[in-house]
């Protein structure tokens, strides 16, 4: 589809004029219809500037109206082609359908994976019978499509701030008494604290550029937002510790994903010598989820062993110093 078919698409799902989207993009009463004749009729291709204001008079994301054009099987393949370079795809049969397979444990896959699952739980709600779906119903899906991002941006935050204004208090009251972790493996112990308190915690690393790694350590919002007071006050100290290693200049940010039908939080450290925490995290995870583990000697001992290693960990304080003097 061409810009112009792109812009002619979502300008009468608003239903709107030419007249009167051009008047919204600034152009005079007496040329505004003509103008936006001349880009859907692709005489004329609109300049950044202008297919920008185009997408903000129609509350739209800007790549709906983008100039990418599949309109071939060759260019289906040749997309399906720099999907696999970028995220290493693979087809696969299942149940007598083709499928394209992503692998959820790739970090570079877990935006895209994230926006899929929106996807889906979306298109489920709002065309729960497709095949039967009335107009109006049709309608108002695709005008959710054409500003997928500008919803998934608002769903975000407010998943966001929903947790942070419900632990704002309690992160307040943690912060009179708490002593801050002086070693990784103190933050380590605490991360497995809750897992042993019944939190559902993954932990990840990845690399985002030369000499540059992220440990992100995600929980189920859903979670966060029902447990009971006692496990609340044990997430507001992650949360407090988190917020102390930010203050000592690790630059520490959230990130939503929406992993299945859930929504998580993760806080991520951009110290790359923090590895170890997802390292050590994982390690502690693999054990307690293998049911050959679950007698109480084997438990006892792996941990004992576990919290030994632990007593070598690096100094927090000085590992954010020593990293930051590094990439200056």
């Amino acid at each position: 589809m061409t810009v112009g078919e792109k812009i002619r698409r979502n300008r009468i799902l608003h239903d709107m004029t030419q007249k009167q989207l051009g008047e919204a993009v600034g152009f005079k009463s007496n040329t505004a219809d003509v103008r936006i004749n001349q880009y859907e009729t692709n005489k004329m291709s609109p300049k950044f500037e202008i297919r920008s204001a185009i997408a903000s008079a129609l509350d739209i994301d800007f790549a709906a109206i983008s100039d990418v054009n599949i309109s071939t099987f060759e260019d289906i393949m040749h997309a399906f082609f720099e999907l696999e370079d970028k995220f290493d795809i693979n087809i696969e049969k299942r149940d007598g359908k083709t499928c394209i397979v992503f692998d959820e444990n790739n970090p570079l896959c877990e935006p895209l994976i994230s926006y899929m699952n929106i996807w889906k739980n979306q298109k489920k709600a709002m065309l729960p019978d497709k095949e039967n779906a009335n107009d109006d119903q049709q309608k108002k899906y695709k005008i959710w499509r054409s500003r997928f991002f500008h919803n998934v941006e608002e769903y975000f935050q407010e998943k966001t701030d929903e947790v942070n204004n419900h632990y704002a208090p309690l992160v307040d009251q943690v912060n009179k008494s708490i002593t801050h972790c002086e070693k990784t493996g103190d933050f380590i112990k605490l991360i497995t604290r809750l897992i042993d308190s019944g939190f559902t915690v993954t932990a990840d690393f990845f690399m985002v550029a030369q000499g540059m790694g992220v440990t992100g350590i995600t929980f189920v919002i859903k979670e966060l937002l029902s447990f009971d007071e006692e496990k609340q006050l044990l997430f507001a100290t992650f949360l407090s510790e988190i917020n102390h290693i930010n203050e000592l200049g690790a630059g520490c940010y959230t990130n939503i994903q929406m992993r299945d039908n859930n929504a998580t939080i993760s806080y991520e450290i951009p110290i790359t010598t923090f590895s170890e925490v997802s390292t050590k995290v994982n390690e502690y995870l693999k054990f307690i989820n293998d049911d050959a583990n679950k007698n109480e000697f084997a438990m006892e001992s792996f941990k004992s062993i576990f919290e030994d290693e632990l007593y070598h960990s690096n100094n927090i304080e000085e590992e954010i110093k020593f990293y930051k003097g590094i990439i200056k």
